[in-house]
């Protein structure tokens, strides 16, 4: 590949390059050249080695990055755009040698030889590093190769102990990435489904041996993700659609063949999210799902999908996405506990008026559900349906049950209008009592209900009451012109009574509230009620007035 080529082809690393500054570059022999390339605060050590015609031979970089990355082709396009000028090939001056290479130039070679075999037959870490750096250089891929090459990394480390401590897992993990570089990046130059295939054997044979051995990091999780995360990258980037095609549907059928592992999934989903914002493959991807539940009618009831309601969720997704539900909606039906995907399911149906359906899911649901934490979701899809289809009396029925667990004062005047006479006022005097409660604590919704709840009876005087328990000081400042419109001194009464100290609120709350009770309230009002306090104890309010009125 020429430089020029090489270049053009990993031209979405070169939209960084230009940031980067590429420095000391030397060329150690002829077309060798290596060079420092500063990102931001880091340095990389980069090398290019060209052949006569000026192709690239080989490049390293010692940054993270799997493949070819944006130092490379930084130090390629300066390489490239300063070709024509001369080069001088500089002197290596000879580095001094330290006291061990001095040792090692003293030694008979056959003596040094044979002690490194004797520390390399004791030290399988050491052992592995010898062969990543001087084993045979032959690619092959076969998955005996890759067990052997895993498992190695693994043994080299442990040895026959299946538990690993934090830094053993890190050697590791390194030990694997430097040994399956040269197959990764075969991989990622060269896109194929075959390919595409011995990805995922790499991947899954890390997972299967990460598994085998006990440890709490998720490092070896990280690896396979980092691999993921490369292959994304450079799959997005491929010129080829029919390639992308390719791909994308061999692992399509995967998940309606039911043999999609859910690493695999979960990779797929995370493509998905890129893909979709590409409207040539996401059609493409629209139309094999589309096509598979045509030809599949029963693949969505399977027990399998009972285990991987991921899979289904993304199906689901997919197909409303491609507003094709309403020709699908009875492939699809809710999974126990699973409310994430049952709430869009029975969303989507009652979108298409399949209100009889959904609510059929929504009971069944709630009938399953332990905790009604989780059912309130479902009554507000069931509402849903009954306003749309005007049913008053289910309506009702289902106000009388969830309008004590939801601050919703449209429930009270809906229940007022519809309820019998006696549900309604067993209904009044629960909710007025749960709202008056939580009101006390500050709960902004429940005081808000509670004080619409008196105004509707003309009883708004008995809302000032809560203020002698109230310490929430936004609630009090939102409250305040209303409060003072009601009854100003019995407010501010009840205001010096309350257990507000500077420990509970913010000083500057604190003070914004003073300020607006000096603004509104008169000065005669706050002398009053401050000098009728009789109270043994005093507040923040009540000194913080004080003072400031110098009473």
């Amino acid at each position: 590949m020429t430089l020029q080529t090489f270049i053009k082809t990993y031209k979405f690393q070169k939209r960084g390059a230009p940031k980067l500054i590429v420095r000391d570059i030397d060329e150690l022999e002829k077309n060798i050249f290596v060079a420092y390339v500063d990102e931001n605060d880091k340095s990389y050590d980069v090398k290019l080695v060209l052949d006569s015609a000026f192709n690239v031979a080989e490049h390293s970089c010692d940054c993270e990055q799997l493949t070819v990355c944006q130092h490379l082709v930084a130090l390629a396009n300066h390489l490239f755009e300063n070709k024509k000028e001369k080069v001088v090939v500089k002197a290596v001056r000879k580095k001094k040698l330290t006291e061990i290479e001095q040792l090692i130039e003293e030694q008979d070679a056959n003596e040094v030889i044979l002690w490194l075999k004797n520390v390399l037959n004791k030290n399988k870490e050491w052992a592995l590093t010898f062969k990543q750096n001087f084993g045979s250089k032959n690619i092959e891929f076969n998955k005996d190769i890759f067990t052997q090459i895993i498992s190695e990394c693994f043994i080299s480390v442990a040895g026959r102990r299946k538990k690993l401590e934090s830094n053993e897992v890190k050697k590791i993990a390194e030990a694997i990435e430097s040994s399956l570089k040269p197959y990764l990046e075969i991989i990622f130059q060269n896109f194929s489904l075959d390919n595409y295939k011995w990805l995922w054997e790499i991947i899954n044979l890390i997972r299967h041996y990460d598994q085998l051995y006990n440890h709490k990091s998720t490092r070896f999780i990280i690896l396979c993700e980092k691999i993921q995360d490369n292959y994304i990258k450079q799959f997005l980037n491929l010129k080829d659609i029919t390639l992308n095609e390719k791909i994308i549907s061999f692992q399509v059928d995967k998940i309606f063949d039911k043999t999609i592992t859910n690493f695999e999934l979960l990779f797929f989903i995370k493509m998905y999210f890129f893909i979709k914002e590409l409207p040539l493959l996401n059609k493409y991807v629209f139309d094999l799902f589309q096509a598979n539940l045509k030809k599949n009618s029963a693949v969505i009831d399977s027990e399998y999908f009972k285990y991987h309601t991921r899979a289904e969720h993304l199906i689901l997704q997919i197909i409303v996405n491609g507003q094709a539900f309403e020709n699908h909606f009875t492939k699809f039906w809710p999974r126990t506990y699973e409310n994430e995907y049952n709430l869009f399911l029975v969303e989507n149906l009652i979108q298409i008026n399949q209100f009889e359906m959904a609510e059929k899911y929504i009971e069944a649901q709630i009938e399953r559900n332990y905790k009604d934490e989780y059912d309130l979701p479902y009554y507000r899809k069931l509402e849903s349906i009954y306003i749309q289809t005007q049913n008053n009396d289910k309506l009702t029925e289902l106000y009388l049950k969830i309008g004590l667990y939801t601050f919703d004062f449209n429930i009270y005047k809906h229940l007022k209008i519809y309820a019998t006479e006696t549900d309604f006022q067993k209904f009044y005097y629960k909710v007025s009592s749960k709202v008056k409660y939580a009101a006390r604590y500050g709960h902004v919704d429940a005081f808000n209900y509670f004080y619409l709840l008196k105004k509707e009876r003309n009883k708004e005087v008995e809302i000032l009451d809560l203020f002698q328990y109230i310490t929430n000081v936004q609630l009090i400042i939102d409250f305040i012109e209303n409060a003072v419109e009601i009854n100003a001194q019995l407010f501010l009464t009840n205001l010096l009574k309350s257990d507000i100290y500077s420990y509970n609120n913010s000083d500057e709350k604190i003070e914004l509230l003073i300020d607006k009770i000096t603004i509104i309230i008169t000065k005669d009002i706050i002398v009053k009620t401050i000098t009728s306090y009789k109270e043994y104890w005093t507040n923040e309010i009540y000194n913080r007035l004080k003072k400031r009125l110098a009473i």
